[in-house]
């Protein structure tokens, strides 16, 4: 996952996308200038100039417009049956 936001952040082509957190929120980001990647966690500016601190941990889903680019799997969760 954290791979992931790297590639689509550092990206030659920036394509918007979107993060989903575990609780249900999700944050648009729009341009390269609305996110910073930190060691644990992503810091994201909304267009009304809020901030907002987003744990990796508790990301859920990063999706582009096209598709999903990945989902958080709970290391500690067992396999499906």
């Amino acid at each position: 996952m954290i791979d992931d936001l790297h590639n689509l952040v550092s990206a030659r082509n920036f394509r918007p996308f979107t993060i989903a957190m575990s609780g249900g929120e999700v944050f648009e980001v729009p341009s390269r200038e609305h996110i910073l990647l930190a060691r644990t966690l992503a810091v994201v500016k909304d267009d009304k100039g809020s901030i907002h601190h987003l744990p990796f941990l508790h990301i859920a889903r990063v999706s582009t417009r096209d598709s999903d680019v990945a989902d958080f799997v709970d290391p500690t969760s067992a396999p499906p049956a």
